[in-house]
């Protein structure tokens, strides 16, 4: 199996870099007054913000690695073929029909239909 949270690092990581790239774009081309310290401070914020949560998922990264490597798992299993494309249906089907979701579809359902729309 893959891990796919490296590419999501990855990706965190080059929009950290491209939005550090606009800090320097921005103060070496625009004017302060025509919005200079708005675009760095915006940019700032969101590299800052990138960074960070490229942190918080390489952290993920490398705890799926160990998991998918199988390093100091606490419980290992098999899950036998006995539910086949057509059990599986079935089940989702169980799944799918009970209440409480029949009560998340009519209660917003209710409100579009009982409040008017204003235009």
């Amino acid at each position: 199996m893959k891990n796919n949270e490296w590419k999501r690092v990855y990706i965190l990581l080059v929009a950290a870099v491209l939005f550090i790239l606009l800090i320097v774009v921005a103060s070496g081309t625009m004017d302060g007054m025509s919005g200079r310290y708005a675009v760095m401070f915006v940019s700032l914020f969101l590299s800052i913000t990138a960074f960070a949560v490229a942190l918080l998922v390489f952290t993920r990264a490398r705890v799926m690695d160990e998991i998918l490597c199988g390093k100091n798992l606490l419980a290992h299993w098999v899950c036998p073929d006995c539910r086949g494309p057509c059990n599986n249906h079935l089940w989702h089907l169980e799944i799918a029909d009970t209440g409480a979701l029949k009560a998340i579809k009519l209660i917003p359902g209710l409100f579009l239909f009982l409040i008017p729309p204003s235009i």
